[in-house]
């Protein structure tokens, strides 16, 4: 029983340690991101009598607008591309700053590879790889044509090989 015990407890201190890093990394993105410049900035345009309201429907104000959907469109406001053209001036600036110093094309290379990775993306739960080999059950998505279905044709999902003897 107290293994059970050590083990919950080695789980949790190794859950508190990942929240933790997760709660820095979050701050350090919004931090980089301004997102509390423009969450202060989009509701005060936005909804002036927000500032009416109680601290505490404030609070829950925030929580609600923080969460949309992610199928929902959401339109870059002027502070939006502010932000981005701030950014690409920096981005400019460095470039400049490291070609100078005769490291320019690794710059380049370094923010090329590093844009990749960042945009990535994630699929939601559930959904299937366009590789089926990481799908459960090696299931492929609609439309995949297969080695068989170029080899048999239309009738490839009929066929079924014969068997060795």
């Amino acid at each position: 029983m107290s293994d059970t015990k050590a083990k919950l407890e080695e789980y949790r201190k190794r859950k508190q340690a990942e929240e933790g890093r997760d709660a820095k990394k979050n701050a350090i993105w919004s931090a980089l991101t301004l997102q509390p410049l423009r969450q202060r900035f989009t509701r005060s345009v936005s909804r002036p009598e927000i500032q009416d309201v109680s601290d505490n429907n404030e609070d829950i104000t925030e929580e609600v607008d923080s969460v949309t959907p992610e199928d929902e469109i959401v339109e870059w406001t002027s502070l939006d591309w502010g932000i981005l053209a701030v950014k690409v001036l920096v981005w400019v600036c460095l470039q400049v700053v490291f070609v100078k110093i005769e490291f320019g094309a690794v710059f380049f290379l370094f923010t090329g590879v590093f844009l990749m990775l960042t945009n990535m993306g994630k699929r939601k739960a559930g959904e299937k790889s366009a590789y089926s080999v990481f799908n459960p059950n090696c299931e492929s998505i609609h439309g995949t044509v297969t080695a068989q279905q170029l080899i048999y044709g239309p009738a490839a999902a009929r066929h079924e090989p014969a068997a060795e003897t």
